[in-house]
């Protein structure tokens, strides 16, 4: 066997052994997925302030949400709507970006079963169906004031839980933040209007995931 069969050997050697480490392991342990994260933060905070300083605003204009005209009520749902979309698309595309640099085959799926595994799936139920009992506590019981400082609780608690899933720091950053601010919140429920508890506790939380990043030094 020459020196040139004895290197490929070598190369689909440490090939097949990649390919079992990866199929093992959940699959952000091996991509760095710091930058495309905290970008999605950024924007969705930026964002969610400015939907919630929206509503403020109209709340302040004509009193309720309720006495809200038709048409601006209507366009506040669309663009929530229209929000929660374009981050979504925004994030899978950034993360299917930044991960095809060491896979270049992995598709859409392939992301969504390492997001979605048996590990994560332990982790997450327990907290949606915590958050769905709150809710539904919270709405039957006519206490909607307290609805954002308890699911930003939640998610702070699930962000710090969701550390050693997604190998990202920044998660406890913006998951410590939440769980204070949600718990500052609760306090003073009834005299802080729930638009600013959104800007104080969401925007302001997800856009710390990219001045963490940032503080880290992960954009070297």
């Amino acid at each position: 066997m020459t020196d040139a069969d004895d290197l490929q050997k070598l190369v689909e050697n440490l090939q097949f052994v990649k390919s079992a480490v990866v199929k093992s392991n959940n699959i952000f342990r091996f991509i760095n997925i710091s930058q495309a994260m905290a970008l999605v933060g950024l924007w969705g905070g930026v964002g969610l302030a400015l939907l919630a300083g929206f509503s403020h605003c109209l709340i302040t204009r004509f009193g309720t949400f309720d006495a809200v005209p038709l048409i601006f009520r209507l366009a506040f749902y669309l663009s929530i709507a229209l929000f929660w979309a374009a981050v979504g698309r925004y994030k899978m595309l950034l993360i299917l970006k930044h991960a095809r640099k060491t896979y270049q085959d992995i598709t859409v799926l392939r992301l969504i079963s390492d997001v979605y595994t048996p590990q994560s799936i332990s982790l997450l139920l327990p907290f949606a169906l915590a958050g769905g009992g709150v809710l539904a506590f919270l709405i039957s019981r006519d206490l909607g004031l307290f609805i954002v400082p308890a699911i930003s609780i939640l998610l702070g608690l699930s962000f710090i839980a969701f550390v050693n899933v997604f190998y990202l720091q920044e998660m406890l950053v913006t998951g410590n933040w939440l769980l204070v601010t949600g718990l500052i919140t609760l306090f003073y429920a009834e005299r802080l209007s729930p638009s600013l508890a959104v800007i104080i506790t969401f925007g302001c939380g997800f856009c710390l995931l990219y001045v963490a990043y940032r503080l880290m030094g992960k954009d070297k």
